[in-house]
């Protein structure tokens, strides 16, 4: 059976990702393992609307 998640080093820690949507799904550092919420998925993809609206501007100038 195939794992629905990906564990990706990362400087200091790992990133599980889920293989279907692409989404962070945990961060794990020495501290511990912080599960994402739909309050940090909102917040993770409102800053990637906003950086790619920027990006947008800048190529349009």
């Amino acid at each position: 059976m195939k794992s629905e998640n990906t564990k990706i080093p990362v400087k200091g820690g790992w990133i599980v990702r889920s293989t279907v949507s692409g989404q962070v799904v945990a961060a794990e550092t020495p501290k511990g393992v912080s599960r994402a919420s739909e309050i940090s998925r909102a917040a993770v993809s409102e800053a990637s609307t906003k950086r790619g609206a920027a990006l947008k501007r800048l190529a349009d100038r």
